[in-house]
Parts: structure tokens; sequence; C-alpha cells
């Protein structure tokens, strides 16, 4: 079998298996976390992307979102009005995205 070198305790070791379930579980795969025997450390994480159906769950989300920000400016309807509310959404999306792997760097 081959190691792999911790980068916490730097003794070559096979990594062991912890599979669990992410969060919003039912529309992800699951995901493994490789840790090392000797000093319990995860070495690195694999898994836990959409299924189809969490896929399906996020563009029909995605849409209804559009809807909304087409509907908000139905009044005064312009394509530029249009293009900056849907990429005043994709900043704020970015921006939650960012802090979200950055806290989650932070715990983890």
């Amino acid at each position: 079998m081959d190691t792999i070198e911790c980068a916490h305790c730097n003794r070559q070791c096979v990594p062991r298996l912890w599979h669990y379930r992410p969060f919003l579980g039912a529309l992800r795969y699951l995901k493994t976390q490789h840790m090392c025997p000797f000093c319990g450390s995860v070495m690195y994480e694999t898994g836990g992307y959409l299924t189809p159906i969490g896929l399906f769950c996020i563009l029909l989300f995605g849409g209804v979102l559009g809807c909304i920000a087409l509907a908000m400016n139905v009044t005064d309807f312009n394509i530029v009005s249009a293009v900056a509310t849907f990429l005043g959404i994709g900043v704020w999306a970015a921006i939650f995205y960012g802090l979200y792997r950055f806290v989650k760097r932070l715990l983890g």
C-alpha cells in the first residue's frame, strides 16, 4: 500500500477513512475525511458533490430568484437594470460563498 506523509505529525501512514453526510445531505453525496491514524488530524477530504437532484433544486431555486429579481424591475424594465440585478445577486452569492469557505477553513 502507498503511504502518505501527514502534514501535522510528519509520519508516513495509510489514512483512515471517516464517511459523513454533509449539510443538505439529501442533495449531496457523502464526504470522506482521510485521517491520520497517529495524530487524528484530517489530512484531506473528498466527495460531497451535488447529486442530480441537488443540481436540479439549485437550478430551480436560482430560477425562482431570477424571476423575483425580474418582477421587481417590471415597472421600468430595461436590459441594463435586469443585468445589474443579476450581477448584484451574483456578487452577494460570491461574498457569502467566500465567507462560508473562510469560516470552514478556520473551524476545520
